[in-house]
């Protein structure tokens, strides 16, 4: 096994012993277990209400993977992630897992100069963004 067991303090519990080696190396081995396992079963339910598939979030994480690949984002990289709750986002999450870089997920209402300050900290390769935010969220950001 390549995990060893970890144990896991719980606040005013027993502790819980897990057995690691159950869990996947990388976290976008999840979606493509799924998508094996229950292709056809809901994943997502969109902020639109648009419902997808394990098979499509697969699809989603592919496509998301390439494009960040034609970017020049390889292992070791960090891609910042500007993206409202969304297939979107997990895609571009799970996309980074798969590539081994590093997912800088921000949260889509931060102020510009907060944006500013994490992106010249961590010096991503490259940054994902969407035009299609709430109206909450700042729209000048990057």
């Amino acid at each position: 096994s390549r995990f060893a067991l970890g144990t896991l303090p719980l606040q005013g519990r027993d502790e819980v012993t897990l057995d690691l080696s159950a869990f996947p190396r990388r976290i976008h081995e999840l979606v493509d277990r799924w998508a094996e396992a229950r292709p056809e079963a809901l994943a997502v339910i969109d902020y639109d209400g648009r419902r997808s598939t394990w098979r499509d979030v697969r699809a989603a994480v592919d496509r998301a993977a390439a494009h960040l690949q034609e970017a020049g984002v390889r292992g070791g990289d960090r891609v910042l992630i500007l993206l409202e709750n969304s297939l979107a986002a997990i895609a571009a999450i799970m996309a980074c897992s798969r590539l081994e870089a590093w997912a800088v997920a921000l949260n889509a209402r931060l102020a510009g100069p907060e944006v500013d300050r994490i992106r010249a900290h961590c010096e991503p390769r490259a940054v994902v963004c969407t035009d299609a935010v709430s109206p909450d969220a700042p729209v000048d950001l990057l």
